[in-house]
C-alpha cells in the first residue's frame, strides 16, 4: 500500500456551480496531472457555501511514474440519506466511468448530490 501513499497537493478553486462543476475546470484537474507527469493518487471536494466556491485538492506522489486520470462530476440529484441508497447511487455514477482510482462527493446549498470520480485514463 506504499505506493497509495502521498504527501504532495495541488488545490483547484472554482466558482460554485449550478450543477456539476464545468468540464473545463475538471480538464484542467487531467491536464495538470498529465503536463506535471506525477501519480494521481487521491481527491478531495468541499463546497464552501458561505464562500459559494468549491476546491478540489489532487493528492499525489512525483517520484513515481506518472499517468493520466479523466476527471468526472456526476449529478445524483437529491438524495435520501440512507446509506445503501447512496451506495446505489455511487455504484449506478461510477458505472459510466471505468477505472476509477477514487471518488469524492459533495452537497450544494440546494441539497443536491454531486460524485467526483478520479479514473485512469
Amino acid at each position: 500500500m506504499v505506493a497509495q501513499q502521498h504527501n504532495k497537493f495541488k488545490i483547484f478553486v472554482t466558482p460554485a456551480p449550478a450543477g456539476p462543476i464545468p468540464s473545463d475546470v475538471l480538464a484542467d484537474v487531467g491536464n495538470f496531472i498529465k503536463e506535471a507527469e506525477i501519480a494521481a493518487k487521491s481527491i478531495g471536494v468541499e463546497y464552501l457555501e458561505r464562500e459559494k466556491k468549491v476546491v478540489l485538492s489532487i493528492g499525489y506522489r512525483d517520484d513515481e511514474p506518472g499517468y493520466p486520470v479523466t476527471v468526472r462530476c456526476v449529478a445524483l440529484g437529491k438524495q435520501a440519506l440512507d446509506p445503501r441508497t447512496l451506495e446505489n447511487a455511487f455504484e449506478t455514477a461510477a458505472l459510466v466511468v471505468p477505472n476509477v482510482i477514487c471518488h469524492e462527493f459533495y452537497v450544494n446549498e440546494d441539497d443536491e448530490f454531486f460524485l467526483v470520480l478520479m479514473a485512469q485514463a
